[in-house]
């Protein structure tokens, strides 16, 4: 068995943390039926699966690296270009199912923003999976990007109001950079760039979101 020679603990601990946050959060809400989906079962349950297998991947690839099975990690790598795809697929049209059933434009814009930011992210992280320390920031900010649904889960199980979520959502998009700092002295550029483009389009994107116009062009594109 090969020791962890390779890799930065960091990255394996926290893809950790973000395979836990999602287990917990849809499997209590399935236990306690804490939930209401609009979208068909067979693609509610295709997301889910693919989520799932996204979360443990990624936790599995960074444990691949941590052991020096670099050539297995860059195989998987090459495989997941599938899993990707049928979960931003997915995870538009569950989107687009919640609205035509609550009408809510604000959530369709967000969940779509959520995987137009992990597809990007992700792509942009295949493209530079030569070159290792731009290959596992952009991996993990795309895990990121998309993990808002989950923590938006968790606190409807105790009743709390959806936009608590930020300052939680904003701790995860925050730990990177902090590490970056702390162990280099310096903030990587894949790091703050990826990050202030997640937060423009977050940020910048939800005064559009929260317009009359966005309502009239998603009931246009979605509605019933």
């Amino acid at each position: 068995m090969k020791k962890p020679t390779r890799g930065e603990p960091f990255f394996y601990y926290f893809s950790i943390v973000l395979l836990l946050t999602v287990v917990l959060a849809f499997g209590l809400n399935i236990l306690l039926r804490n939930y209401h989906l609009d979208a068909s079962m067979p693609v509610i349950v295709t997301h889910g699966i693919s989520m799932l297998l996204w979360y443990s991947l990624f936790s599995w690839q960074t444990r691949l690296v941590r052991t020096g099975n670099i050539q297995v990690h860059m195989k998987l790598g090459l495989m997941s270009i599938l899993l990707a795809i049928v979960l931003v697929i997915s995870g538009i049209l569950i989107a687009i199912g919640n609205f035509q059933g609550e009408g809510e434009a604000l959530t369709l814009f967000g969940n779509f923003s959520g995987m137009f930011l992990f597809g990007l992210f992700y792509t942009l992280a295949i493209i530079n999976r030569k070159k290792p320390d731009i290959h596992k920031r952009l991996m993990l900010v795309a895990s990121v990007a998309m993990l808002s649904p989950a923590l938006v889960r968790i606190l409807r199980i105790f009743d709390i109001n959806d936009f608590v979520t930020l300052p939680f959502w904003l701790i995860f998009i925050l730990a990177l950079p902090v590490y970056d700092f702390r162990k280099y002295g310096k903030v990587y550029k894949s790091t703050w760039m990826s990050i202030a483009f997640l937060l423009i389009l977050m940020f910048g994107g939800s005064a559009y979101a929260f317009s009359e116009s966005w309502q009239t062009l998603a009931a246009s594109l979605f509605g019933r």
